[in-house]
C-alpha cells in the first residue's frame, strides 16, 4: 500500500510539473505575441489616425492605398500570431517547388515583410526596401520562426532609425549540394551602437531603451532573436558604428 501511494504521488508530482511547464510556455508565447505585434499594430493605428485626422480632405486614392496596407499588415499579423501560438511545420515533408503552409520562398518572404512593416515605415518616412537574390527566389524553405526573427530585427531598426532614414533588408538563399543557407541582413541608418552595447546584446545584460520617436521597448527583442536563431542552429552577427547605423546578419542552414 505504501509503495502504491508513493508511486501515485510521484505520478501526481510529474503531472503537476508538466502543467507548470505548459503554463510557463503559454505565458512566454503571450509575451512574444504582445511584443511582436506591438510595432505593426502601431503602424496600422497610425495610418488609421491619419485618415481620421484628414477627414474630408482625404484623397480617395490615398485612403484606398492606406486601407490596402492596413488589410495586408493585419493578415500578416494573424499569420505571425498563428506561428507564435504553436503552428508548427512538419519537417518530414519533402521539399517541392510548390509552397505548403509551413513554407516560404524568398519572394513570399519579401511580400510578408513589406505587408507587415510598410505602415510603420510610412509613419516615420523611412525608406524601407527588401532586396532578394532572384536566382533562387522560388526555392521553398521552412518558415518556422523566420517572421519572428526578421520581425524583431526590423522593429528594432525602425525604433532606432530617425525620421527619413533608411532600412534595407537583403534576403539570399545559397544552395550547396543537399544543403541550403538562408542569409538575412537588416541594415539601417539609425543611431548605431558602441562595441560595448553590441556585447551586451549578445549576452544577457542588455537593457531596454527608448527609440528615436520615444517608442517603448521591453528589452526583449534581440534576446528573443538570439534564442530563436540558436533553436534553428543558426548564427547571428552585429556590425555597427555610432551615428552611422547597424547591420544584423542571420544565417540559417536547412538540410
Amino acid at each position: 500500500m505504501i509503495a502504491r501511494q508513493i508511486v501515485d504521488r510521484l505520478k501526481v508530482n510529474s503531472k503537476v510539473h508538466d502543467l507548470k511547464v505548459q503554463i510557463w510556455e503559454l505565458h512566454q508565447s503571450q509575451r512574444k505575441l504582445a511584443h511582436d505585434i506591438r510595432g505593426p499594430l502601431g503602424g496600422i493605428m497610425g495610418l488609421a489616425e491619419i485618415i481620421k485626422t484628414q477627414g474630408k480632405d482625404n484623397d480617395p486614392e490615398e485612403v484606398m492605398e492606406y486601407m490596402d496596407l492596413i488589410e495586408k499588415s493585419g493578415k500578416s499579423m494573424m499569420d505571425l500570431a498563428d506561428e507564435i501560438l504553436g503552428q508548427h511545420y512538419d519537417a518530414s515533408h519533402h521539399r517541392t517547388m510548390e509552397l505548403e503552409d509551413y513554407q516560404l520562398n524568398l519572394k513570399s518572404f519579401r511580400a510578408k515583410i513589406l505587408d507587415m512593416f510598410t505602415p510603420q515605415a510610412i509613419l516615420k518616412k523611412i525608406d524601407l526596401q527588401v532586396i532578394l537574390n532572384e536566382e533562387n527566389q522560388y526555392m521553398p524553405f521552412p518558415k518556422a520562426k523566420l517572421m519572428q526573427i526578421v520581425g524583431n530585427l526590423i522593429s528594432n531598426s525602425i525604433k532606432f532609425t530617425p525620421d527619413s532614414g533608411s532600412i534595407h533588408i537583403v534576403l539570399d538563399l545559397i544552395l550547396e549540394s543537399n544543403n541550403m543557407m538562408l542569409v538575412i541582413k537588416v541594415r539601417d541608418s539609425g543611431m548605431g551602437m558602441t562595441q560595448q552595447k553590441i556585447d551586451q546584446l549578445l549576452s544577457n545584460e542588455a537593457v531596454t531603451e527608448l527609440g528615436t520617436s520615444g517608442e517603448k521597448g521591453f528589452g526583449f527583442g534581440v534576446k528573443m532573436v538570439r534564442k530563436l536563431v540558436n533553436d534553428l542552429n543558426g548564427e547571428m552577427d552585429i556590425q555597427s558604428q555610432v551615428g552611422k547605423g547597424t547591420e544584423f546578419t542571420v544565417k540559417i542552414s536547412f538540410n
